[in-house]
């Protein structure tokens, strides 16, 4: 069995079942950022995509990292 524990505040949560085994859980006003510090980056990058992110962080700032970084 593959338990995941996702720690972050929110102003209500709703928790309904999904199937025999699994829970649907909706939270309402939750942060994002503290959504997300509960995954690790590799995980971030399959789910959403190389591609999309560095449509989202934009060409200029990706091409400030890499000429810094070297």
């Amino acid at each position: 069995m593959n338990i995941s524990v996702l720690n972050f505040d929110a102003y209500k949560i709703d928790v309904n079942p999904a199937s025999r085994t699994l829970m649907g859980v909706s939270a309402y006003d939750a942060d994002g950022a503290t959504v997300l510090a509960n995954f690790d980056i590799e995980e971030i990058v399959n789910h959403f995509g190389a591609a999309e992110l560095l449509d989202e962080i934009g060409e200029q700032i990706a091409r400030r990292h890499f000429e810094i970084e070297g």
